[in-house]
C-alpha cells in the first residue's frame, strides 16, 4: 500500500468511535452529528472518545480523514486483487466514490463544514491536496492499458475540478450535476485510456 495512505486504526473501539462518526456525518452532517450520539452507537463513555480526539471538530476531522483513507484502501486493493486497474474497474470506482450519491464521505462535507472545521481546527483541512495527490500517483502508478503521453497533474486537476463542482453545487443547476459530474468522469476515463 502507497505510504501516503493512513493505515486502519489497530484499535478496534478507535475503529468503531470513526464508522460511528462516520455514519452519523453521512447521516446527520458535520456539524449535527454528536459525540454523545457516537459513544452511545459504540458502548463507551464519552471520555474514551475525548482521550482520542480532544474536541468533536478533531473527532469530526478524523473520521473524514479514516472514510478518505478507506476509500484509497478499497482502491489499493482491488488493484493489488487485480494486478492493476483497467478502464472498466476505474470507471467502477469512480461510480462507487462518486460524490453524488457514491461511497466517499467527501460528498457528505459542505463547503460550510469545511470553513467552520477550518475556523475550529487552524491549519488542518479536510482537503489535503499533496496527501491526495501521492496518493493518486500511486494508485496511477497501477493503471493497466493507460495511453501513452498521460500527464498526472492533468489527470489530478480533472478530479480536482470534479470536487470543486461538488464543493460548489450550491451555484450550479442541481438537476444537470449527476449528469456534469458523470460526463467528467467519462472525460477522465478518455484521457486515461484513450476513447472508449
Amino acid at each position: 500500500m502507497p505510504a501516503a495512505i493512513p493505515p486502519q486504526p489497530l484499535d478496534p473501539t478507535e475503529e468503531a468511535l470513526l464508522e460511528a462518526g462516520l455514519a452519523l456525518i453521512r447521516e446527520k452532517g458535520v456539524r449535527k452529528m454528536t459525540v454523545e450520539e457516537a459513544v452511545r452507537r459504540v458502548g463507551v463513555g464519552k471520555r474514551t472518545l475525548y482521550r482520542l480526539y480532544p474536541t468533536k471538530e478533531a473527532f469530526a476531522l478524523a473520521c473524514i480523514t479514516h472514510g478518505k483513507a478507506a476509500m484509497w484502501r478499497a482502491i489499493d486493493g482491488l488493484a493489488r486483487e487485480r494486478g492493476g486497474l483497467g478502464r472498466g474497474e476505474v470507471a467502477a470506482l469512480l461510480g462507487r466514490f462518486s460524490f453524488d450519491g457514491g461511497e466517499s464521505v467527501l460528498g457528505e462535507v459542505s463547503p460550510e463544514d469545511m470553513a467552520w472545521l477550518a475556523g475550529k481546527l487552524p491549519g488542518r483541512s479536510v482537503l489535503d491536496p499533496a496527501t491526495d495527490e501521492a496518493v493518486f500517483a500511486a494508485i496511477a502508478s497501477r493503471l493497466r492499458g493507460m495511453r501513452e503521453g498521460v500527464d498526472p497533474h492533468v489527470a489530478a486537476n480533472m478530479m480536482k475540478v470534479m470536487a470543486l463542482a461538488w464543493e460548489n453545487r450550491a451555484r450550479l443547476h442541481a438537476d444537470a450535476l449527476a449528469e456534469n459530474l458523470a460526463l467528467m468522469r467519462e472525460q477522465l476515463l478518455d484521457y486515461l485510456f484513450g476513447r472508449g
